[in-house]
């Protein structure tokens, strides 16, 4: 795109979105582990 536009903004908010995800998932692996 020309500009910072929405497609950008949509795939950046969708992929921190993931990594939170996954971060709450192992967080919760860990916590049942030990």
């Amino acid at each position: 795109s020309k500009d910072f536009g929405f497609d950008e903004i949509l795939f950046y908010t969708l992929y921190l979105l993931l990594i939170l995800i996954v971060l709450y998932y192992l967080k919760k692996q860990v916590k049942h582990k030990i």
